[in-house]
């Protein structure tokens, strides 16, 4: 395992901004010769927003900041994991749903992406804390 470092986080950005376009391109193709439901269509905006701008903005606000003293690491992988729990719900949900699948089946999907929604909100607000004792840190005087 090699040491979490704060490029890390902006390797992580750039690979959800690679993922939302190829999510938007697998709908537009897929969607021509496979019914696709409205769940489908959410992959792009939301990979796009929640992993590309969220995690550049936690990159600006915590650049140059030591990460491995505050335990940023753990907090993105709270914020990564909820983005792979709501994304895979989605990108599932969107291939059935046409088929309208049985209700245990819809329940489970709808009770994974509630999962990842969750872990998406406690690592953005864990990783706000440590912007914040960030930026405070940088205007207290030496």
């Amino acid at each position: 395992k090699k040491d979490f470092v704060e490029k890390d986080i902006m390797d992580f950005a750039l690979s959800y901004l690679f993922l939302g376009i190829f999510a938007g391109a697998l709908y537009r193709e897929l969607g021509k010769v496979y019914p696709l439901g409205s769940y489908f269509a959410r992959l792009h905006p939301h990979l796009i927003v929640l992993g590309f701008l969220i995690l550049s903005i936690f990159y600006l606000l915590l650049r140059g900041k030591n990460p491995a003293q505050d335990s940023l690491e753990g907090s993105l992988r709270i914020f990564n994991f909820g983005i792979y729990l709501t994304f895979s719900s989605f990108f599932l949900h969107g291939l059935v749903d046409p088929y309208d699948p049985r209700s245990l089946v819809r329940a489970c999907l709808v009770g994974m992406s509630g999962l990842g929604h969750i872990l998406l909100s406690l690592g953005r607000v864990l990783l706000s804390l440590k912007a914040l004792r960030s930026l405070e840190e940088r205007e207290r005087p030496a």
